[in-house]
Order: C-alpha cells, then structure tokens, then sequence
C-alpha cells in the first residue's frame, strides 16, 4: 500500500503457498546469475575485443 508492507500483508504472503514458491524460485534464479562485477568483466573483455 502507500505506506508500506503491513504485517497482514507480510502474514498473506508467508500463508500463500504459491507465492512462496514461486519466490524461492525467484531466488534460485537469482543466485544463479553472475555477480555484477563478473558481469562488468566479461562486458569490458568483448568491448576491448571488438
């Protein structure tokens, strides 16, 4: 809402079992992925390439 999360909406989210779900695999994706500064490494090496 417009001032933030409240705890019935935190309490609505943690008792959704689909929601749940579908963030521990947000999460797994997430931690998949390259940190921003490999990220940045393998950027600058095909740019220096050409």
């Amino acid at each position: 809402g417009d001032v933030g999360l409240s705890s019935n909406m935190i309490n609505a989210f943690l008792n959704n079992r689909s929601l749940r779900k579908a963030s521990e695999e947000v999460a797994a994706e997430m931690a998949a992925q390259p940190c921003p500064g490999e990220v940045a490494k393998s950027l600058i090496t095909m740019v220096q390439k050409g």
